[in-house]
């Protein structure tokens, strides 16, 4: 039988206040984040042209990227960690190492949000799980948490490490409360 997977942002989006959810964000997100993405793949050259209104990001990922990458190598970008078990689907933007030991790695998750989300703990608290129980990203999850992507302003990085028992607790309690309701199949 097939594993149905759902996704870790579906489950915890259950459970959301949406009405904050603006499609010039979601766009304005969704751009930036393949724009750090390109940029990790294959560093974009000064000519390219930069959507208007999303400059400012880019600089922004620009300098912490210059300044993370001294010391970390990517790993990984938008990996598909998957839990067969919890049939669990989910894509952290990015996983670096430590460039003296390559076990120790740091998982991390694009935000362009002007302000800090709760659940984003509980998102990047499930990455780490599945990550952690994953064969085929080597290495533990010694760091991880959120990177808020600003216009023209510094980022900002959001550790989660304190937490993650119990976030990792709540976001399973979200799990079952959505398999119990099915959730997932409501339209």
């Amino acid at each position: 039988m097939a594993i149905e997977y759902r996704s870790v942002t579906t489950i915890i989006g259950f459970f959301l206040d949406k009405r904050w959810f603006k499609p010039e964000h979601t766009i304005r997100g969704s751009n930036v984040h393949l724009m750090c993405e390109l940029d990790i793949e294959d560093p974009l050259d000064s000519g390219l042209y930069i959507p208007e209104g999303l400059s400012g990001y880019y600089d922004s990922y620009l300098k912490w990227k210059k300044n993370i990458l001294q010391d970390k190598v990517v790993i990984s970008k938008e990996p598909a960690l998957k839990s067969e078990e919890l049939g669990l689907i989910g894509h952290p933007d990015l996983i670096l190492a430590d460039k003296d030991n390559l076990n120790n790695l740091t998982l991390i998750d694009y935000k362009t949000s002007k302000a800090k989300q709760k659940w984003w703990r509980l998102q990047l608290a499930a990455y780490k799980m599945m990550v952690d129980a994953s064969d085929e990203v080597p290495g533990d999850v010694i760091e991880y948490g959120s990177l808020r992507i600003r216009d023209g302003k510094k980022t900002l990085y959001n550790s989660y490490n304190g937490s993650y028992r119990k976030d990792l607790e709540t976001f399973m309690e979200a799990l079952r409360i959505s398999e119990f309701f099915k959730l997932w199949n409501w339209k």
